[in-house]
């Protein structure tokens, strides 16, 4: 949940005393007037405990600190027991803050320890509610959700107990909803949040909106798109028409544009408007003075523009994210910036500012990493101390205070012992991870030299390629021309003489071997004719590739075994000649296969353009064949085809039926001089 633990900290401390321990302005002067009076009494402990909490809140640590000791000396003198509560609370908030484990449970567990007075049992129910939730937390801050868990039960428990208030009723049960959704139980999240919806309404707007928010975590990890457009919607009319202090105005704007923004990107895959709502958290956060959260809204935003296409406008929102995180220690920030960087620029094929990104990403998962490791090595070590000295105050209640400090001494020297233990194990397991992380760098830069060879080794192919295709194709246009031009013409020639002789010598048209030599001379003539056709037919050089492929069909079907149906679509502008050639080579190969090998009695061919792309589809009701191992010839023929849609840089994919057919999708991204205009 949205500042899970921090917010509910000081909202629960609101409800047990109003405004005692917040960050607002107070009257300095006023306050050490009542300070400075030799009367120990409530009022001077009210006066301490708030002067302390503000100047806590205004980085004056040791003065803050030393004026909640005092009040807390008081009013344990006094059996103020509000005071002791406030006393607590705004030390364990600080504890919290400065990330001291091991002070922050042991201050809020002194709140349950604490006696109270009879006449204080409703303050004390507030109390343990607010030190319960408040455990949760820290356990929760720490992934121990279990733990967390238990005591945000106990917190609803002692909530239930009291005179119902929406504002905690709707916390709690937010909270609990939280932690069983991390717990992975999802049904148990959900019946939670519904047992806050009555609340939502009472409550007061800021924790409508949180409870909003921890109803969206539960439909993102759902991925319920449907529920997720809902409570964005909610939002948005709770913001519209909700009063909100003026910075809790800019925090639901801030997060309800982000929530928007990555909605409309991971979900709707509608770029141009999570740009939009980026932009909008990105301008919020820098209202806030947030650095922590501009940085998180400009990297949305940058990401947003990476996954529309927009690599350059995401480019310098990268960068500027990697250098401010950098100088600020918002290491994740940095890390992942400089991990979107690596992958620009290795798709770019600029290998050396890829591998500089990738390793500044890699030092940074290192630094993450352990610092990681550290925060739960400094729990753990806050959790198992507090443990021990739980169960170290059960017993000192019982023994002499001789036996106390016996067994004081030896948990020192056993706690050093572990301490030195674990700090041994961090160090192995330190030097274990530096070498392995040089050996993964060292594999990736080996990778991406190989990768570099291949896509060199790759054009060179390519080149290779259009070389033997284009000479395939001037042989195949030089054969075509001598074939028309000297045997045609030969052919015209001898047909002519025999038109001539057949004048001349009246008897010879009844000889049966002048009609029969005359029939062949015609037949070796029109075999002539489509030989010099197929190796370079006219109709595709004079009026383009859909004709000539709906000639070529016409003359197929007109053999009447097959039936082939020609479509075309998007081609009014001609392609340019070498592309024509080539897929009219193609078509023909395919042509040629089916006739051959697949028994099919129709086909279709449809050859559509839409903007840049161009698609060619051949598909047949034959016998089909078996992809993964056809016969020699076929595979003759498929390998050309293969290679000449490598030739126009296409993809293609064949799926074959056995006694269904065969479809062969051939898809080409035209570049420019591909295309040409009439």
């Amino acid at each position: 949940m949205r500042l899970l633990y921090k917010k509910i900290c000081i909202v629960l401390l609101l409800v047990l005393v109003s405004g005692v321990l917040l960050a607002q302005k107070v009257n300095e002067d006023s306050l050490w007037q009542i300070i400075r009076k030799p009367k120990d009494d409530t009022t001077r402990v009210d006066a301490l405990n708030r002067l302390g909490g503000y100047l806590l809140t205004h980085k004056q640590d040791t003065a803050g600190l030393s004026l909640l000791g005092q009040a807390l000396d008081i009013a344990r003198k006094e059996k103020y027991y509000t005071g002791i509560c406030q006393s607590l609370i705004a030390k364990g908030n600080y504890a919290v803050k400065m990330n001291n484990w091991l002070e922050a449970i042991g201050t809020y567990e002194a709140i349950l320890t604490e006696p109270s007075p009879s006449k204080d049992s409703l303050r004390r129910l507030r109390a343990h509610m607010m030190a319960h939730n408040n455990l949760g937390g820290i356990y929760n801050r720490n992934g121990d959700y279990a733990t967390a868990l238990s005591h945000r039960l106990k917190s609803l428990e002692l909530a239930e107990l009291q005179t119902p208030d929406p504002n905690n009723l709707v916390i709690v049960y937010c909270n609990i909803a939280s932690e069983y959704r991390q717990l992975k139980l999802f049904d148990k999240a959900a019946e939670y949040l519904a047992s806050a919806e009555p609340q939502v309404k009472k409550a007061k707007p800021i924790y409508h909106f949180d409870y909003l928010y921890e109803l969206h975590s539960l439909y993102s990890v759902r991925k319920d798109s449907a529920g997720i457009d809902r409570v964005l919607k909610e939002m948005k009319t709770l913001i519209a028409t909700a009063e909100f202090s003026p910075y809790q105005a800019l925090d639901t704007r801030y997060e309800y544009y982000k929530l928007e923004g990555n909605f409309f990107r991971d979900y709707l895959r509608a770029y141009d408007k999570a740009i939009a709502a980026h932009e909008q958290s990105l301008k919020t956060a820098s209202e806030m003075n947030n650095e922590g959260s501009r940085l998180s809204a400009m990297q949305n935003l940058a990401t947003s523009y990476y996954e529309a296409g927009m690599i350059p406008k995401a480019i310098p929102l990268f960068e500027e994210v990697y250098q401010a995180g950098v100088a600020t220690g918002l290491t994740f920030n940095a890390r992942r910036a400089a991990g979107y960087l690596a992958d620009i620029f290795k798709g770019r094929k600029q290998f050396q500012q890829a591998l500089d990104y990738r390793e500044k990403a890699i030092r940074l998962s290192d630094s993450l990493e352990t610092d990681e490791k550290l925060k739960e090595l400094n729990f753990l070590e806050a959790k198992y101390q507090n443990e021990k000295r739980m169960t170290h105050i059960s017993s000192l209640e019982k023994e002499n205070a001789l036996r106390k400090l016996e067994v004081l001494e030896k948990n020192r020297w056993l706690l050093v012992s572990l301490g030195v233990a674990l700090l041994l194990l961090l160090l192995v397991l330190l030097i274990y991870r530096t070498g392995r992380q040089r050996r993964i760098l060292a594999e990736k830069d080996r990778k991406l030299k190989e990768d570099e060879i291949k896509f060199l080794e790759g054009q060179q192919q390519v080149i290779s390629l259009q070389s033997m295709v284009n000479g395939q194709e001037a042989e195949r246009t030089r054969i075509a021309k001598d074939l028309h031009d000297g045997l045609g013409g030969l052919f015209s020639t001898v047909r002519m003489h025999y038109s001539t002789l057949q004048e001349e010598v009246p008897g010879l048209t009844g000889n049966p071997l002048y009609k029969k030599t005359r029939e062949l001379i015609g037949a070796a003539s029109e075999e002539l004719r489509r030989v010099a056709h197929n190796m370079m037919p006219e109709v595709l050089l004079k009026v383009g590739l859909p004709e000539a492929l709906r000639d070529m069909s016409n003359n197929i079907s007109a053999g009447k075994m097959l039936s082939v149906n020609f479509q075309s679509y998007g081609l009014e502008n001609r392609l340019d000649r070498t592309t024509e050639v080539m897929l009219y080579r193609i078509v023909q190969e395919l042509m040629n296969n089916i006739i051959k090998h697949a028994a099919a009695t129709s086909v279709l061919v449809q050859l559509n353009r839409e903007g840049d792309r161009l698609s060619l589809v051949v598909e047949d009701n034959g016998k089909g064949f078996d992809t993964t191992g056809t016969g020699e010839a076929q595979s003759m023929g498929l390998s050309t085809v293969k290679s000449r849609v490598e030739y126009l840089n296409g993809k293609l994919s064949i799926d074959s039926v056995p006694n269904v057919g065969t479809t062969v999708l051939i898809d080409i991204l035209l570049d420019e001089g591909q295309s040409l205009n009439r």
